[in-house]
């Protein structure tokens, strides 16, 4: 019997036992690792929207005469009460 058997037995443990308790806590450990990856993941991508979104707005903004800009808004409000004249 190999010594560090012996001593597993000797102490009442199983060697199986050992592998299956090291085969859990593994399993445990990569599930941690995959939820804060994931977690990671997924706060990157809503930093990574947020900014996105932010540098769009910065970009139109200094594209937009003041002329261009009235355009747009016009345009904007001719859009949003279309589906409102089509209700009456």
């Amino acid at each position: 019997m190999p010594r560090g058997a012996a001593s597993c037995v000797a102490r009442g443990a199983h060697p199986a036992r050992g592998a299956t308790a090291r085969g859990a806590f593994i399993a445990r450990a990569r599930a941690d690792i995959q939820r804060e990856r994931d977690a990671a993941i997924q706060e990157v991508r809503s930093h990574f929207g947020d900014l996105a979104i932010t540098a769009a707005e910065r970009v139109i903004r200094r594209s937009l005469d003041r002329r261009a800009h009235q355009e747009l808004v016009a345009q904007v409000l001719e859009e949003a009460e279309a589906p409102m004249r089509h209700r009456d």
